[in-house]
């Protein structure tokens, strides 16, 4: 009763993810439309684990003339935590920034929290094109589900963030929200490899090639890298590849 159980939580699971995907297309797609700019959390979708730890960037799409950022990302506390908020590579390469608000509030409603984000470029600086504005870092801490929604406090508008121009001007945008399950499947043991080699969450590109890139090395030898060995049996070869290429695309 128990696996049934377990395999009648994991299509419920999956059907939270496609029923969310859907409402987002319907929510965002008018605004995708109307707007050039889109901030975003990245990757739209989760599904995790309790006890894991995890990140989400939020990214910005097709900016111009971009000096300051101001957004909120709310979360449910009661199934994550937030433990840090980082800055993004993409405004810094248009010149030095300064983080204004840079701040965690586990308990900023019932049952949510926020994470709150401020930062500008100084000088006449202003960044062109699309990046990583910030990365949030959780833990997951509970089952369950629930939306990543962005906002902003200052003025209080549930469905914009702030974009300024050099000279203030406010930028017009969409958001795209992201949608998290956390399962209370175990995690896998300690020590076994992960086809994510790179331990960024996602199995992809980058995954496959540092496999590749170690092919054919054993035990004692100095390009040998553990990780890599996704079979540990001590040489990296095609079952490794095999291995990280049936996981391609998943997030972890």
């Amino acid at each position: 009763m128990e696996g049934q159980a377990a395999k009648l939580n994991g299509k419920k699971r999956l059907f939270l993810l496609a029923f969310a995907s859907v409402l987002l297309f319907v929510t965002v797609g008018r605004s995708l439309a109307s707007y050039s700019a889109v901030v975003s959390v990245y990757p739209s979708q989760q599904s995790v684990k309790v006890g894991q730890t995890f990140a989400v960037d939020i990214r910005i799409e097709n900016i111009s003339g971009l000096q300051g950022v101001d957004f909120c990302l709310k979360y449910d506390s009661t199934i994550l935590n937030a433990t840090k908020v980082e800055e993004g590579s993409f405004m810094k390469s248009f010149g030095p920034t300064y983080i204004v608000k840079q701040e965690i509030q586990p308990n900023y409603q019932t049952n949510r929290g926020r994470v709150w984000f401020v930062i500008v470029i100084c000088g006449n600086g202003s960044a062109t094109g699309s990046g990583t504005l910030a990365t949030v870092t959780f833990n997951a801490t509970a089952a369950g589900e629930g939306e990543l929604d962005l906002f902003s406090v200052l003025p209080d508008n549930s469905n914009q963030v702030k974009l300024i121009t050099c000279v203030g001007v406010p930028i017009a945008h969409a958001l795209m929200n992201g949608y998290l399950v956390v399962s209370d499947d175990p995690l896998d043991p300690p020590g076994k490899p992960s086809p994510d080699v790179n331990g960024d969450g996602r199995v992809d590109i980058i995954d496959v090639s540092l496999v590749a890139r170690a092919f054919g090395k054993s035990v004692g030898v100095s390009l040998y890298v553990s990780k890599a060995d996704l079979d540990q049996n001590g040489v990296i070869d095609v079952r490794d590849v095999a291995i990280v290429a049936a996981s391609f695309g998943q997030i972890l």
